[in-house]
């Protein structure tokens, strides 16, 4: 994990990089990515650009995590510059180290070597178990309520979720009313009959 760690930091420095329209920065960056990522012994600044390029995304992709992780989201989010006022730069590994210590009591040797997805996955668990249980303390205080004017009643003001949390809405399809000159006439075979009739026959054995 902590690896992995590392090589989001550098590629988060390329993409502030590529951003700020910064060359010098964005050669650092990839030469970082690549030495920790691939070999250490190749003098990645003296490569063809083009092969640093197709080498950082082949290193990126086969360092990506397997799973979609809603939480990563906020970690994208960190990186934008959107995180908070104390941050600092490897600070997302002593984050993460300190919440699967304290929450498991792991060694920071065992968390270090933690399959990526699986660090990830508890790190997601960790947060909601922490958000849900704010949400029921903020639930049973008194500022947590507001009283509607409309119904003469105290009505519960939800804690806001982190994004990330947050479902999507499926909203159902809209009934859309068709005029009758564009309604088909006769007999409609909707496309599951069209496939029942479509099978071929099955020989019945005879006995």
């Amino acid at each position: 994990m902590r690896k992995w760690l590392e090589l989001e930091e550098y590629r988060a420095q390329i993409a502030k990089a590529a951003a700020d329209k910064r060359g010098d920065a964005l050669e650092r960056g990839i030469t970082a990515y690549l030495s920790a990522a691939v070999s250490r012994r190749v003098k990645w600044s003296n490569v063809p650009w083009k092969q640093a390029v197709l080498a950082l995304e082949g290193a990126v992709s086969v360092n990506m995590p397997r799973r979609a992780f809603p939480v990563l989201f906020q970690v994208e989010e960190q990186k934008s510059g959107s995180g908070v006022d104390f941050d600092y730069e490897g600070r997302m590994w002593y984050l993460w180290s300190h919440m699967l210590a304290s929450n498991y009591g792991w060694s920071l040797e065992y968390i270090a070597n933690l399959d990526v997805d699986e660090a990830i996955g508890h790190i997601q668990e960790i947060l909601v178990d922490d958000q849900l249980e704010r949400e029921w303390q903020w639930s049973i205080s008194e500022v947590a309520y507001s009283y509607n004017q409309a119904t003469k009643r105290s009505e519960l003001r939800p804690l806001p979720r982190p994004a990330w949390m947050k479902m999507k809405k499926i909203e159902p399809p809209k009934k859309i009313r068709i005029h009758r000159m564009f309604v088909p006439i006769g007999h409609v075979v909707s496309q599951e009959d069209q496939d029942q009739t479509t099978q071929p026959e099955r020989d019945v054995p005879t006995v």
